[in-house]
Protein backbone atom coordinates (compact mmCIF):
# COMPACT_ATOMS: atom_id res chain seq x y z
CA UNK A 1 0.00 0.00 0.00
CA UNK A 2 1.60 3.39 -1.19
CA UNK A 3 1.49 6.31 2.01
CA UNK A 4 0.59 9.85 0.85
CA UNK A 5 1.77 12.59 2.58
CA UNK A 6 -1.76 14.51 3.85
CA UNK A 7 -3.66 16.94 1.38
CA UNK A 8 -5.21 18.85 3.95
CA UNK A 9 -3.43 21.98 5.07
CA UNK A 10 -2.77 22.44 8.80
CA UNK A 11 -4.25 25.38 10.23
CA UNK A 12 -1.08 27.20 10.57
CA UNK A 13 -0.71 27.09 6.84
CA UNK A 14 -4.03 28.18 6.27
CA UNK A 15 -3.69 31.21 8.49
CA UNK A 16 -0.29 31.64 6.54
CA UNK A 17 -2.35 31.79 3.06
CA UNK A 18 -5.03 33.96 4.56
CA UNK A 19 -2.42 36.20 5.82
CA UNK A 20 -1.26 37.03 2.12
CA UNK A 21 1.71 34.81 2.64
CA UNK A 22 2.83 32.64 -0.62
CA UNK A 23 0.07 29.98 -1.71
CA UNK A 24 1.00 26.95 -2.19
CA UNK A 25 2.34 25.89 -6.11
CA UNK A 26 -0.04 23.72 -7.91
CA UNK A 27 2.36 23.80 -11.49
CA UNK A 28 2.40 20.21 -12.39
CA UNK A 29 6.15 20.72 -12.80
CA UNK A 30 6.11 21.90 -8.96
CA UNK A 31 7.76 19.65 -5.95
CA UNK A 32 5.47 20.43 -3.57
CA UNK A 33 4.19 16.96 -1.60
CA UNK A 34 0.69 17.94 -2.92
CA UNK A 35 1.53 18.11 -6.02
CA UNK A 36 3.60 14.96 -5.94
CA UNK A 37 0.85 12.79 -4.19
CA UNK A 38 -1.42 13.67 -6.31
CA UNK A 39 0.40 12.41 -9.49
CA UNK A 40 1.15 9.40 -8.13
CA UNK A 41 -2.39 8.51 -6.87
CA UNK A 42 -3.04 9.15 -10.90
CA UNK A 43 0.30 7.19 -11.45
CA UNK A 44 -1.56 3.92 -9.63
CA UNK A 45 -3.42 1.31 -11.65
CA UNK A 46 -5.98 1.23 -8.77
CA UNK A 47 -6.68 4.70 -8.81
CA UNK A 48 -9.09 3.93 -12.23
CA UNK A 49 -12.60 4.93 -9.71
CA UNK A 50 -10.45 8.36 -8.89
CA UNK A 51 -10.23 8.84 -12.62
CA UNK A 52 -13.74 8.60 -12.62
CA UNK A 53 -14.18 11.25 -9.78
CA UNK A 54 -11.90 13.53 -11.08
CA UNK A 55 -13.60 13.63 -14.90
CA UNK A 56 -16.63 14.68 -13.13
CA UNK A 57 -15.45 16.93 -11.07
CA UNK A 58 -13.85 18.90 -13.75
CA UNK A 59 -17.07 19.19 -15.60
CA UNK A 60 -17.79 20.92 -12.25
CA UNK A 61 -15.22 22.85 -12.57
CA UNK A 62 -15.63 24.02 -15.71
CA UNK A 63 -19.13 24.79 -14.64
CA UNK A 64 -18.14 27.20 -12.35
CA UNK A 65 -15.88 28.98 -14.25
CA UNK A 66 -18.54 29.54 -17.20
CA UNK A 67 -20.97 30.46 -13.79
CA UNK A 68 -18.65 33.25 -12.45
CA UNK A 69 -17.53 34.36 -15.64
CA UNK A 70 -19.03 37.15 -18.17
CA UNK A 71 -20.92 36.68 -21.43
CA UNK A 72 -18.13 39.33 -23.00
CA UNK A 73 -15.24 37.36 -22.06
CA UNK A 74 -15.99 34.02 -20.78
CA UNK A 75 -15.64 32.42 -24.19
CA UNK A 76 -12.06 33.70 -24.88
CA UNK A 77 -9.14 31.86 -24.96
CA UNK A 78 -7.65 32.78 -21.63
CA UNK A 79 -4.67 30.93 -22.03
CA UNK A 80 -3.30 32.95 -25.37
CA UNK A 81 -4.14 36.40 -23.33
CA UNK A 82 -1.39 38.37 -22.04
CA UNK A 83 -0.98 38.99 -18.14
CA UNK A 84 -2.77 42.71 -18.57
CA UNK A 85 -5.91 41.05 -21.03
CA UNK A 86 -6.64 38.64 -18.16
CA UNK A 87 -6.55 40.91 -15.77
CA UNK A 88 -8.88 43.27 -17.72
CA UNK A 89 -10.99 40.74 -18.24
CA UNK A 90 -11.25 39.74 -14.83
CA UNK A 91 -12.73 43.21 -13.56
CA UNK A 92 -15.15 42.75 -16.24
CA UNK A 93 -18.34 44.39 -14.56
CA UNK A 94 -20.70 41.66 -16.15
CA UNK A 95 -18.51 38.66 -14.26
CA UNK A 96 -21.00 36.30 -12.86
CA UNK A 97 -24.07 38.11 -14.13
CA UNK A 98 -25.76 35.27 -16.36
CA UNK A 99 -28.84 35.58 -16.11
CA UNK A 100 -30.00 35.68 -19.63
CA UNK A 101 -27.99 33.11 -20.60
CA UNK A 102 -29.53 30.76 -17.65
CA UNK A 103 -33.28 31.57 -19.39
CA UNK A 104 -31.81 30.81 -22.44
CA UNK A 105 -30.68 27.62 -21.63
CA UNK A 106 -27.05 28.35 -22.41
CA UNK A 107 -26.40 26.64 -18.97
CA UNK A 108 -27.53 23.34 -19.85
CA UNK A 109 -25.98 23.75 -23.44
CA UNK A 110 -22.41 23.98 -21.66
CA UNK A 111 -23.02 21.54 -18.98
CA UNK A 112 -23.82 18.74 -22.63
CA UNK A 113 -20.92 20.03 -24.03
CA UNK A 114 -18.44 19.45 -21.23
CA UNK A 115 -19.97 16.13 -20.76
CA UNK A 116 -19.39 14.63 -24.15
CA UNK A 117 -16.03 16.10 -23.89
CA UNK A 118 -15.17 14.82 -20.61
CA UNK A 119 -16.62 11.15 -21.73
CA UNK A 120 -13.35 10.90 -24.57
CA UNK A 121 -11.46 12.14 -21.86
CA UNK A 122 -12.27 9.86 -19.67
CA UNK A 123 -11.50 6.84 -21.83
CA UNK A 124 -7.89 7.83 -22.19
CA UNK A 125 -7.27 8.53 -18.52
CA UNK A 126 -7.78 5.00 -17.78
CA UNK A 127 -5.44 2.12 -17.51
CA UNK A 128 -4.26 0.98 -20.44
CA UNK A 129 -4.10 -2.66 -19.18
CA UNK A 130 -7.56 -2.47 -17.66
CA UNK A 131 -10.08 -5.72 -18.61
CA UNK A 132 -12.99 -4.93 -20.44
CA UNK A 133 -15.53 -5.50 -17.89
CA UNK A 134 -13.75 -2.92 -15.73
CA UNK A 135 -13.77 -0.27 -18.07
CA UNK A 136 -17.45 -1.33 -18.50
CA UNK A 137 -18.05 -0.69 -15.23
CA UNK A 138 -16.45 2.66 -14.19
CA UNK A 139 -18.17 4.43 -17.97
CA UNK A 140 -21.37 3.15 -16.86
CA UNK A 141 -20.45 4.51 -13.14
CA UNK A 142 -19.90 7.82 -15.36
CA UNK A 143 -22.65 7.51 -16.98
CA UNK A 144 -24.76 7.79 -13.43
CA UNK A 145 -22.94 10.16 -12.58
CA UNK A 146 -23.80 12.07 -15.74
CA UNK A 147 -27.35 11.76 -15.02
CA UNK A 148 -27.22 12.55 -11.79
CA UNK A 149 -25.92 15.88 -12.87
CA UNK A 150 -28.30 16.59 -15.15
CA UNK A 151 -30.88 15.89 -12.46
CA UNK A 152 -29.70 17.87 -9.84
CA UNK A 153 -29.26 20.72 -12.12
CA UNK A 154 -32.19 20.24 -13.82
CA UNK A 155 -34.19 20.57 -10.40
CA UNK A 156 -32.35 23.22 -8.65
CA UNK A 157 -32.51 26.13 -11.98
CA UNK A 158 -35.95 24.95 -13.09
CA UNK A 159 -37.02 28.43 -11.84
CA UNK A 160 -34.77 29.94 -14.54
CA UNK A 161 -37.86 28.30 -16.81
CA UNK A 162 -40.73 30.38 -15.13
CA UNK A 163 -41.46 33.84 -14.32
CA UNK A 164 -40.97 35.96 -12.81
CA UNK A 165 -37.14 34.93 -13.93
CA UNK A 166 -37.84 34.24 -17.41
CA UNK A 167 -38.60 37.40 -17.46
CA UNK A 168 -34.96 37.73 -17.70
CA UNK A 169 -34.25 36.26 -21.14
CA UNK A 170 -35.34 39.59 -22.27
CA UNK A 171 -31.94 40.75 -22.14
CA UNK A 172 -30.76 38.24 -24.29
CA UNK A 173 -28.96 39.03 -27.11
CA UNK A 174 -31.86 36.26 -29.23
CA UNK A 175 -34.51 38.77 -30.29
CA UNK A 176 -36.77 35.95 -31.07
CA UNK A 177 -35.98 34.82 -27.34
CA UNK A 178 -36.40 38.36 -26.09
CA UNK A 179 -39.45 39.04 -27.53
CA UNK A 180 -41.17 35.92 -26.42
CA UNK A 181 -39.96 36.55 -22.83
CA UNK A 182 -41.30 40.13 -23.15
CA UNK A 183 -44.41 38.51 -24.36
CA UNK A 184 -44.97 35.76 -21.98
CA UNK A 185 -44.45 38.52 -19.04
CA UNK A 186 -47.31 40.59 -20.38
CA UNK A 187 -49.65 37.53 -19.73
CA UNK A 188 -48.58 36.39 -16.49
CA UNK A 189 -50.79 36.94 -13.84
CA UNK A 190 -48.39 37.60 -11.20
CA UNK A 191 -48.10 40.79 -9.10
CA UNK A 192 -44.14 40.74 -9.40
CA UNK A 193 -43.23 44.15 -9.06
CA UNK A 194 -40.76 43.32 -12.13
CA UNK A 195 -43.75 41.86 -14.54
CA UNK A 196 -46.20 44.79 -13.00
CA UNK A 197 -44.41 47.41 -14.07
CA UNK A 198 -43.88 45.79 -17.90
CA UNK A 199 -47.57 45.31 -17.64
CA UNK A 200 -48.61 48.94 -16.61
CA UNK A 201 -46.71 51.75 -17.55
CA UNK A 202 -44.48 49.67 -20.08
CA UNK A 203 -47.18 47.81 -21.85
CA UNK A 204 -47.59 50.45 -24.79
CA UNK A 205 -43.64 49.48 -25.88
CA UNK A 206 -43.75 46.07 -24.84
CA UNK A 207 -46.76 45.47 -27.21
CA UNK A 208 -44.81 46.96 -30.05
CA UNK A 209 -41.83 44.91 -29.44
CA UNK A 210 -43.62 41.81 -29.49
CA UNK A 211 -45.02 43.13 -32.82
CA UNK A 212 -41.48 43.58 -33.84
CA UNK A 213 -40.63 47.30 -33.32
CA UNK A 214 -36.97 47.34 -32.98
CA UNK A 215 -35.90 48.10 -29.57
CA UNK A 216 -33.94 50.68 -30.18
CA UNK A 217 -37.16 52.76 -31.08
CA UNK A 218 -38.50 51.90 -27.52
CA UNK A 219 -36.76 54.20 -24.82
CA UNK A 220 -38.17 52.99 -21.59
CA UNK A 221 -38.60 49.32 -22.89
CA UNK A 222 -34.69 49.21 -23.78
CA UNK A 223 -33.86 51.05 -20.30
CA UNK A 224 -35.71 48.36 -18.49
CA UNK A 225 -34.55 45.41 -20.70
CA UNK A 226 -31.10 46.62 -20.65
CA UNK A 227 -31.04 46.70 -16.37
CA UNK A 228 -31.78 42.89 -16.34
CA UNK A 229 -28.15 42.03 -17.66
CA UNK A 230 -26.55 43.37 -14.11
CA UNK A 231 -28.49 40.72 -12.35
CA UNK A 232 -25.95 39.06 -10.20
CA UNK A 233 -26.48 34.97 -10.63
CA UNK A 234 -23.35 33.90 -9.45
CA UNK A 235 -22.51 34.58 -5.32
CA UNK A 236 -19.36 32.58 -4.97
CA UNK A 237 -17.28 35.35 -4.45
CA UNK A 238 -19.12 37.70 -2.57
CA UNK A 239 -19.75 35.16 -0.11
CA UNK A 240 -16.06 33.81 -0.39
CA UNK A 241 -15.08 37.71 0.66
CA UNK A 242 -17.38 37.48 3.60
CA UNK A 243 -15.97 34.59 4.73
CA UNK A 244 -12.50 36.09 4.91
CA UNK A 245 -14.41 39.13 6.78
CA UNK A 246 -15.37 36.93 9.32
CA UNK A 247 -12.53 34.49 9.35
CA UNK A 248 -10.10 37.49 10.14
CA UNK A 249 -12.66 38.98 12.72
Amino acid sequence: MLSYPSLIPTALERVKVGRKSKAPEWSLTSKSPWVVAILRLFANPESKNLRVLATVSGVILHLFRWAEACPCHGHLDWAQATFDQRRAWERCPMRGRRAPDMVAGVFGDTLEAHLAISAVELLGLLPRGLDAASRAILLRDFERAKDHLRFVFAVRLQHWDQLPCLIFGAAYHDDEISRLCVELGLVEPSEHPRLKLLKTELREEAESYVTGTPLVDLPLLREYIAAMKFIPTAERSIEGEHAKVEGNG
